[in-house]
């Protein structure tokens, strides 16, 4: 009980702003303690600031806390038009420029982590990363490339004979969450997973620590053991038994993963 009632108190200390960066408008909260430190989280795709608050607890006793709104997430400010990668490496960009964030950790998870390297990668910014289930990298499988050579021939043949079925194959094909996308979400998602980021990898010369649940079947493990290989000064952590929310899944192993590293990084002054 005195563990929620904790959080409900940082919660309540989050202010909501917004920004506008070449005419796209995005929020972000922050919750500032006049810390030297700063963390900016870059959420999953379409996660908010709630799915997190597992970890505000700990972070707040090393940083001040920043987390972006992604536009055209949930309850958050839609774009106007498809957006792509760069697009929104420039908007998170925008805000460390914008609020003078040095002495930065940038902790991005599973879309978040896509951005995070790629701006990092561009404009270095961070001192030190933390990668929770990221994406960035292809998954390259024999099952799903099956899938999508059925769907491609499925798709050329309903064009052929009956322009309602081919568009209603569209419309019905992907995950719930692809479906319930608005159009111009849709397109930015295919700009967006199209890109790997491999080369990127390589650029990042930072401390940088990668937290994995065995168990992920968005991101495979398979994926965290490739970006131990090709970032320098990184180190991976498994979280035996999760899945791609390892944060949720395993609450207090998470916590304690990362409040040893934020130690190690700034001391346990705070």
């Amino acid at each position: 009980m005195f563990l929620e009632y904790n959080l409900m108190i940082i919660m309540k200390n989050f202010v909501k702003k917004k920004r506008k960066f070449n005419e796209i408008e995005y929020e972000y909260y922050e919750i500032n303690n006049d810390k030297s430190n700063n963390t900016l989280i870059l959420p999953g795709w379409q996660q908010n600031f709630e799915t997190y608050q597992s970890i505000y607890g700990t972070i707040k006793r090393y940083s001040n806390i920043y987390i972006i709104s992604f536009p055209g997430f949930k309850n958050t400010i839609q774009p106007l038009k498809p957006l792509t990668l760069n697009d929104y490496v420039d908007i998170v960009n925008d805000l460390i420029v914008n609020l003078n964030l040095n002495s930065l950790l940038i902790m991005g998870h599973s879309f978040g982590g896509r951005v995070a390297i790629k701006l990092q990668s561009i404009y270095k910014k961070a001192n030190y990363l933390i990668l929770v289930s990221s994406a960035g990298l292809k998954n390259y499988n024999l099952i799903k490339k099956i899938k999508v050579f059925k769907y491609k021939i499925k798709k050329w043949f309903f064009y052929k004979i009956s322009k309602q079925k081919y568009y209603q194959l569209i419309k019905t094909s992907g995950s719930p969450d692809y479906i319930e996308l608005s159009d111009t979400m849709k397109e930015t998602f295919k700009n967006i997973i199209n890109e790997d980021l491999q080369n990127c990898l390589k650029k990042i010369q930072i401390s940088t620590l990668l937290i994995w649940g065995s168990q992920d079947k968005t991101t495979p493990l398979k994926m965290g053991k490739k970006f131990l290989k090709k970032i320098n000064n990184s180190e991976l952590v498994v979280l035996k038994g999760c899945g791609h929310f390892s944060f949720l899944e395993s609450k207090r192993e998470f916590n304690l993963i990362i409040d040893a590293f934020y130690k190690n990084i700034w001391g346990d002054k705070y």
